[in-house]
């Protein structure tokens, strides 16, 4: 997947009204730098957006939980079970609703699948 395909779906989207900060965040424009082919998030299917947001905010979600609970002075090491279980039933449901937001977008955006999306070369991908 070349990366002109990226800068040019990322540019569709934004054509086709999705905000600049939504067609490529933050998240995907670091995976780009360090060369990860990701789709843009409103190309990318729901299982893998879900997978990836949701592990994303799930993992920041558990690490500042337990950074958190260890300045406790009543801290146990057993505290950790329910931060961590917390951080992944709220990082399961954030991605399972982010892949839905993002799928509803796409889709309202008329945006095309992304087989038929053209890179900068004017050649499909």
């Amino acid at each position: 997947m070349p990366l002109k395909k990226i800068d040019s779906a990322v540019r569709q989207a934004i054509a086709a009204g999705i905000r600049p900060w939504d067609a490529a965040p933050p998240l995907y424009r670091l995976a780009w730098r360090l060369g990860f082919e990701l789709r843009p998030p409103h190309y990318a299917g729901f299982a893998s957006n879900a997978a990836l947001l949701g592990s994303t905010y799930g993992l920041a979600m558990g690490a500042v939980g337990l950074a958190w609970a260890m300045r406790l002075p009543s801290w146990r090491p057993a505290a950790a079970v329910p931060v961590l279980a917390t951080a992944a039933v709220v990082g399961i449901a954030f991605g399972l609703c982010m892949a839905a937001l993002l799928r509803r977008r796409a889709r309202l955006a008329q945006l095309p699948s992304w087989d038929r999306v053209a890179d900068a070369d004017g050649g499909e991908g």
